[in-house]
């Protein structure tokens, strides 16, 4: 069963500002976890000037929880370097039907 895990984020300096951290740190480790296998997808959309929100589509809950670990480091330092908040939520995707 895979596990989907949505970060909401807000940054004063703007989603743009956000966005050249993402580019250059964020997404060559999200790139990397995808070719493990351990993250089927994400997507990032901008949801107002400041704000946006990342979705993650894990494989299932070990690995999201291994990928999280390793990540959490980065995570840090971008919300240290630019003053970023962040929520997040999580759980399993079920099929219907």
């Amino acid at each position: 069963m895979s596990y989907t895990r949505v970060f909401i984020f807000e940054n004063p300096k703007g989603f743009a500002y956000n966005f050249k951290f993402f580019k250059s740190g964020t997404k060559p480790m999200l790139d990397k976890l995808k070719r493990e296998k351990s993250l089927k997808c994400y997507s990032v959309v901008q949801t107002g000037e400041n704000s946006g929100l990342m979705v993650f589509d894990f494989v299932n809950k070990t690995k999201m929880n291994k990928s999280l670990k390793a990540m959490a480091a980065h995570r840090n330092d971008v919300g240290g370097d630019t003053g970023m908040q962040w929520w997040a939520y999580h759980g399993p995707v079920k099929a219907n039907g």
